[in-house]
């Protein structure tokens, strides 16, 4: 085990994505969420979706699962593209990021599974790692949202690195990006009051309008749902593998 891997104030999250002939189903699992979603595909499309939020942070957040709708007809591609004018703060993030994993294993074939582990931040410094399919196959050193490490990422940031890594870098690596951005985002969340009376208050002034559930008329409706579990310090509790 490695240095740190134990800690108590390391966050984690897993990803399962498996393909099936004709079909794909990937699955998230971290403290807050756990959610599904599985696809029927037919000459190259998407012919048919469907989500399952088995915890999930709000009640509202469940209508976000008729959304996914949007995504049929799409092409079967490692990188799936989106539609034009596509909103995709109008999703759960979460939701829409396990869609397109399933999408992109539809055409990669096989099985594929991540756990994604950040420490804690200390003086803004943090160092995530990936592991997939049991190996770690990146890790990197960050100052806040910048980059320290490794030295091909130097003068990027987290939140805008997107389309530099989607114009420099391999499938492999860009799935790597596009899922390490949300999993930071999430253990950064771990830093908020996690008392329930203070929770919707920070998010509301943090990150409105950032997902489904988060827009104004959604959230002063949303009740949270306790969807804590203690995950990232008890990694046995899992259900997804490792």
């Amino acid at each position: 085990m490695m240095s740190g891997e134990s800690s108590p104030k390391l966050f984690r999250r897993r990803l399962l994505a498996i393909a099936g002939q004709g079909t794909a189903t990937a699955e998230v699992e971290d403290d807050h969420h756990h959610m599904i979603v599985a696809l029927r595909h037919d000459d190259g499309h998407v012919t048919g979706i469907e989500g399952q939020m088995i915890r999930r942070p709000y009640d509202m957040c469940a209508g976000a699962t008729l959304l996914l709708d949007q995504l049929i007809g799409l092409p079967v591609a490692v990188r799936p593209p989106l539609p034009e004018g596509f909103a995709a703060k109008e999703h759960c993030t979460h939701l829409l990021d396990v869609a397109l994993l399933a999408l992109s294993q539809a055409a990669r074939g096989g099985e594929r599974r991540y756990e994604f582990q950040v420490p804690e931040w200390s003086d803004g410094r943090t160092t995530p790692r990936v592991i997939r399919d049991g190996r770690e196959v990146f890790r990197c050193n960050l100052l806040d949202d910048a980059f320290l490490a490794p030295a091909a990422f130097i003068g990027q940031t987290t939140r805008a690195m997107l389309p530099w890594a989607e114009r420099t870098l391999d499938d492999d690596m860009v799935e790597i990006v596009r899922l390490l951005r949300r999993v930071l985002m999430v253990a950064r969340g771990r830093q908020l009051n996690p008392d329930p009376a203070h929770m919707s208050a920070q998010v509301a002034t943090q990150k409105l309008g950032a997902c489904f559930t988060l827009h104004p008329d959604r959230l002063s409706r949303a009740t949270p749902e306790g969807s804590f579990r203690p995950l990232s310090e008890r990694p046995d509790l899992f259900t997804l593998p490792g």
